[in-house]
């Protein structure tokens, strides 16, 4: 601190903050214009009307301030300060008529909900840009990050694929030599679903590398969501689970169809994997603001506490044995076509994810 500075007390902060408060504003006004009122001669009907009219400026200014409480909370107490002027005085009575004083007080709570009411309609309308901002830069982020990953997890999956290949060609090859029954036989077959199982892996891995860029062509829903639970529903009724589609007619919408299909059968995937026996998975598209909303929930654990938005990074999975890129890619997918791929609780148990497409002028039967 050098010598020209000085620390602000405490005490002449917080009066400092007061004085700048637009509330001292409001209510400094509201008592000039009462005490105007009850200093004005009653024969003076000129100024109560004017003073009577003044009561709006505060109104509107702590309505503009705070909102609908607070417009019809100013309002109250311009009522307050004014009635015993209007009504309860004989010796200074304000000299309008009382039709006019009892319309005049209405109009005061009128004046007060209607701009407070548009106050906190604009302000919620601000702050839903704001979270819809904040979503795209953050979506915008991931995206840049996961483009550091492409390069690295292309060129691993390329160098082992080939090998992974042989390998498994090789497996089989001895099993088939091996006797039906016997440790051999059995360790073979281990190493058959265990070479499987890592080119799954890899085709994750090439499909979250190389994405192709999005055909955006106009298309009908429920030709990708009809799809996708058919391709689903043998897996679904083998572990007792029950698979819907639910597809609002008339539905169109802009995008690529086959990576629509390719997201949706992702999180179908997931919800397979995190949803227990006799639980429900519906595949859902819906009509939304300008476009069409695409819906997969599930009635599973839900997501890990503790993941969050990472759930969509490369590599991270909530559950056991998963390559944590299918979340990845179907985030991937619908950045490309201008969406964002978001999800949430649903209240009695499971997740929902969603996304989101623009609409078309009508619907091609593929």
């Amino acid at each position: 601190m050098t010598m020209t500075e000085r620390a602000v007390p405490p005490r002449a902060s917080a009066l400092a903050r007061a004085l700048r408060s637009p509330w001292l504003g409001v209510a400094l006004l509201l008592g000039a214009i009462t005490a105007g009122h009850y200093l004005t001669d009653p024969s003076q009907a000129v100024g109560h009307d004017l003073f009577r009219r003044l009561y709006y400026l505060p109104i509107v200014w702590a309505a503009f301030t705070g909102g609908l409480v607070a417009g019809v909370a100013t309002a109250l107490v311009a009522t307050v300060a004014y009635v015993p002027h209007a009504f309860l005085m004989p010796h200074h009575l304000d000299p309008a008529g009382t039709t006019d004083k009892v319309l005049e007080i209405i109009l005061y709570f009128g004046v007060g909900a209607l701009a407070g009411l548009l106050v906190d309609r604009e302000r919620r309308a601000r702050r839903r840009a704001e979270r819809s901002r904040l979503e795209r830069l953050a979506a915008e982020q991931d995206a840049a990050r996961l483009q550091g990953l492409v390069q690295l997890t292309r060129g691993l999956a390329h160098e082992v694929r080939n090998p992974l290949g042989s390998i498994h060609g090789a497996i089989e090859i001895l099993a088939s030599a091996t006797p039906d029954a016997g440790p051999a036989r059995e360790m073979a077959a281990i190493a058959q679903r265990e070479t499987t199982r890592l080119s799954r892996v890899l085709d994750d891995f090439l499909a979250f590398a190389r994405p192709r860029d999005p055909e955006l062509t106009p298309f009908d829903p429920a030709h990708a969501v009809d799809h996708v639970v058919a391709l689903q529903q043998d897996a679904a009724a083998a572990a007792g689970i029950g698979l819907t589609a639910d597809v609002e007619p008339g539905l169109s919408c802009v995008g690529d169809v086959d990576q629509v299909i390719q997201v949706l059968l992702n999180l179908v995937k997931n919800a397979l994997a995190a949803t227990p026996s006799d639980g429900r998975i519906e595949v859902r598209a819906t009509a939304a603001a300008a476009g069409v909303r695409f819906e997969v929930a599930d009635t599973g654990a839900g997501v890990p506490d503790g993941l969050g938005a990472s759930i969509y990074d490369p590599y991270v999975t909530g559950r056991e044995g998963g390559s944590g890129l299918g979340l990845s890619v179907a985030a991937l997918l619908v950045s490309q076509q201008g969406g964002l791929l978001a999800h949430e609780a649903r209240p009695g148990g499971g997740t929902v994810f969603r996304f989101a497409l623009p609409a078309a002028a009508e619907v091609h039967h593929g």
